[in-house]
């Protein structure tokens, strides 16, 4: 994704993981939880807050200090 960079860094040769947050506001969140014939459920826009490589938070989000921010609009 262009100017966009991961939390992944490289270190000979093995990527680690930083603990510094990135939150995706206007994220596209595009549920797959209906039922088979037509599975897509609500779509929404929201932001998603992601720390060592997991999901910590969906929703409209606070900022919070030395975070860095992505604008998925």
């Amino acid at each position: 994704m262009p100017g966009w960079s991961s939390r992944a860094c490289r270190t000979e040769g093995r990527a680690t993981v930083s603990d510094k947050a990135l939150r995706i506001d206007h994220a596209l969140l595009v549920p797959m939880d209906g039922p088979a014939a037509d599975p897509r459920g609500q779509v929404r826009r929201a932001s998603i807050r992601i720390r060592a490589d997991r999901i910590e938070a969906i929703g409209e989000l606070e900022p919070i200090a030395d975070e860095d921010v992505f604008d998925a609009t």
